[in-house]
């Protein structure tokens, strides 16, 4: 194989590798690439229904084309993986014959959907029936088919990929659990925590179900010394993650912190410099705080601005 050919199938392997990254943890970043391929693509969108586009557009092509090796590989790589632990913890042999005709089926299944040849549809059916006319074990090759057929109608990476991932979603939250205690209680308390912010596990892992502690405080106190990095993780946190809650948390803490830092009157009217960044509606977690807060700052203001006269009729002035 040439070197040209060699970086070609690493560059293909590396986009499958990355594709696969961002379906189960960065969901919310492959929905914008894929809108970016096709106006109508979404993650759970069967992309070989959009077959007549590939001439045109190459990038939905090659898309297609990783859609399909990832749903048909994906399996095999977690039955090798999953085999050692089952047979270590149940003490049992792991039937290796049953799983090899189920992948089998799969790939078959797939191919049926994926690609539209009537003959080549029918030489698969011939290839699965003679398969299971020669083995003993035959239902695994008739689940496998049916239960590709069924992923194929939906051969998105979304529906097909992150599937089978899904159910170890938990494992990969007890090492970001672990992490952000680190963060918080060891690395934070040594430099600026706005430099840490860019390692929160969202930056990596876009949709957490768990939740994380001690997150929002994080975001809080490094608002402190470092606004512009606290807003733009908040930023982020809204809009390219599941993390609204956290968002809104970390942004109802900035303002009872911003609260607690107003000494005079000047202070109290200085408040909506500092809040202003924070979206209308104001998250729940804010009550009708936040509202009240910038009111009574505005009548404040205006009062430390008016005439010694107006002063007090406005400061007076009842709520």
């Amino acid at each position: 194989m040439s070197k040209t050919r060699t970086a070609k199938l690493w560059t293909y392997i590396t986009e499958c590798a990355r594709l696969l990254y961002w379906v189960y943890f960065k969901p919310y970043t492959l929905k914008r690439w894929l809108r970016d391929i096709h106006p109508e693509l979404k993650l759970d969108t069967n992309v070989f229904s959009k077959r007549a586009n590939f001439k045109t557009n190459p990038r939905l092509h090659r898309y297609a084309g990783q859609v399909w090796w990832l749903t048909a590989l994906v399996p095999w790589l977690i039955v090798i993986l999953v085999a050692p632990i089952y047979t270590l913890i149940s003490h049992e042999a792991f039937r290796w014959f049953f799983s090899f005709l189920f992948l089998v089926g799969w790939i078959i299944g797939l191919m049926l959907v994926a690609f539209p040849q009537q003959r080549l549809k029918i030489l698969l059916l011939v290839v699965a029936g003679f398969i299971t006319a020669l083995t003993y074990d035959s239902l695994g090759v008739a689940l496998g088919v049916a239960f590709g057929v069924a992923f194929g109608v939906a051969l998105g990476v979304a529906s097909g990929v992150a599937f089978i991932l899904g159910v170890l979603r938990f494992y990969f939250w007890l090492p970001e659990f672990l992490w952000m205690l680190i963060l918080f209680f060891v690395l934070s308390r040594h430099r600026d925590g706005g430099k840490w912010l860019g390692y929160l596990p969202p930056r990596f892992d876009e949709k957490i179900n768990l939740p994380l502690p001690f997150m929002d405080r994080l975001i809080v106190e490094a608002y402190r010394e470092n606004p512009d990095a606290a807003r733009e993780t908040i930023d982020y946190l809204i809009n390219s993650t599941n993390q609204q809650k956290v968002a809104a948390q970390a942004m109802a803490g900035i303002t009872i912190d911003n609260l607690k830092l107003c000494h005079t009157l000047g202070d109290i009217a200085e408040i909506p410099n500092h809040l202003n960044w924070i979206p209308s509606p104001a998250p729940k977690e804010l009550g009708n705080a936040l509202s009240q807060l910038l009111d009574i700052s505005q009548d404040v203001k205006a009062a430390v601005t008016a005439t010694s006269s107006r002063q007090s009729e406005l400061l007076n002035r009842p709520n």
